[in-house]
């Protein structure tokens, strides 16, 4: 079924991860309708149904975004240095906190474990705005900039670097639009306190945030 096709957990050592199978995308529901559609109906979310979001559609969420990424072929090396941090507020089979998405592997690695109102911790940071505080999620894009200077050394790599973030968040929309998500997508945060909520190192930072759910109106 949908569910056991989505959930492989295992646990390495103290470490806590999550696996999805390639075949998950092909049990999720569709909203139907093409590319066009979904951006001609899609409408910023703030506020989402207050439920969990079941694990299947999660995970076939993030397999759809790894096979766009995929689909670029030799070209997919643009996105080094890009990574995505998964803040869980309420997704079935994975704990609240912070996990490290691996798409290439499949798989996602928890980092550290929801603190009480985290959900407020959030909206705090991302300016007052209040997605986090009914949302399933909230997928972080973060970059690892040394990583990306010794692989693109030279003048014109940050203005790529800001062109190429916000397509794969484009993708990561239109997957979520597909699935029948909500999504509210903003660069409006407190880097340094979010850096620390991700526990990011000193060469890596935010750039922007997707939180995503239930769509509360139709």
């Amino acid at each position: 079924d949908r569910e056991t096709v989505a959930r492989e957990r295992v646990n390495i050592a103290s470490d806590q991860v999550w696996r999805w199978s390639p075949e998950v995308a092909d049990f999720a529901e569709s909203s139907g309708g093409g590319v066009g559609d979904l951006l001609l109906h899609r409408r910023t979310q703030r506020v989402f149904l207050p439920e969990s979001l079941d694990e299947a559609t999660f995970a076939a969420l993030v397999e759809r975004v790894r096979e766009a990424i995929d689909r670029r072929g030799p070209a997919g090396t643009m996105f080094s240095g890009i990574d995505l941090r998964l803040i869980a507020y309420d997704i079935d089979g994975l704990e609240d906190g912070v996990w490290q998405l691996d798409l290439d592997q499949r798989c996602a690695g928890l980092v550290r474990h929801a603190e009480d109102e985290e959900r407020a911790r959030v909206s705090k940071l991302m300016c007052g705005m209040q997605a986090s505080l009914t949302a399933a999620g909230t997928l972080v894009f973060v970059v690892d900039f040394d990583r990306r200077v010794e692989q693109f050394p030279y003048e014109r790599a940050l203005r790529e670097l800001y062109i190429e973030v916000a397509q794969l968040a484009q993708w990561v929309i239109l997957c979520a639009e597909s699935l029948g998500l909500g999504s509210l997508i903003t660069p409006a945060t407190n880097d340094t306190e979010l850096s620390h909520l991700l526990r990011l190192d000193g060469s890596t930072s935010p750039i922007y945030t997707l939180t995503f759910g239930r769509r509360a109106r139709q």
